[in-house]
């Protein structure tokens, strides 16, 4: 994808794998075989029969990760993906853009994702055991992201409200099943939120990079 803010920003490849190129998977198959759960919306096309088929639209009132949830919502239906290197969009990204900068009361609208995620596995009781994993995985996604986030405005107070609502979401254990990626750190999560949390910030304090 091409971004210009009036100004020539150089192309941004959307991540992949190049072995991936040119080969079909089902959605399911590369998350449980291959560890790829697609983020962002803009680096994919995507079938409006598959979308029509499975009622699957952008979350109504989430305002961070909503392109997260679509990806994964689409990539649980999806029995056939494939991998290209295209030139799909110019993105024209103006200043300040919601999607470049972070305050807490933004960060703290985040566990609302989780609350959609919930909702949405128990609105659909036929959902398949790789799918609820795919969905729990995701979860486990938004939270590291938000610890990773508020490792760079760390406050007490702020802490506890973020914990309180990530909390209040997570309704059981998180299931990933047989996904192999991150599987130590999920264990981690499901026994103790605060030692996760003090996993995540350990990281980003010492390794300086995202756990």
């Amino acid at each position: 994808s091409f971004l210009n803010n009036g100004k020539s920003l150089g192309d941004q490849q959307f991540a992949f794998n190049f072995e991936y190129k040119n080969k079909i998977f089902t959605g399911i198959e590369l998350m449980l075989n291959h560890g790829y759960l697609g983020g962002a919306a803009w680096g994919a096309l995507y079938s409006k029969k598959l979308l029509f088929a499975n009622k699957v639209l952008f979350p109504e009132g989430i305002k961070n990760g909503e392109d997260s949830i679509f990806a994964a919502l689409c990539q649980i239906y999806s029995k056939k993906v494939i991998f290209l290197d295209l030139h799909f969009y110019n993105v024209f990204e103006r200043d300040g853009s919601a999607s470049r900068s972070w305050s807490f009361d933004r960060l703290a609208l985040m566990p609302n994702n989780l609350k959609f995620i919930n909702d949405y596995k128990s609105s659909h009781p036929n959902l398949s055991t790789e799918a609820l994993n795919i969905l729990d995985y995701r979860m486990f996604a938004f939270i590291r992201h938000m610890f990773n986030l508020f490792y760079k405005m760390f406050n007490i107070r702020n802490y506890m409200i973020l914990r309180g609502k990530i909390k209040k979401e997570l309704k059981s254990k998180l299931n990933i099943g047989k996904i192999r990626h991150h599987k130590n750190q999920v264990k981690l999560l499901n026994f103790s939120l605060d030692f996760f949390a003090f996993a995540v910030f350990f990281n980003n304090l010492f390794f300086k990079k995202n756990y």
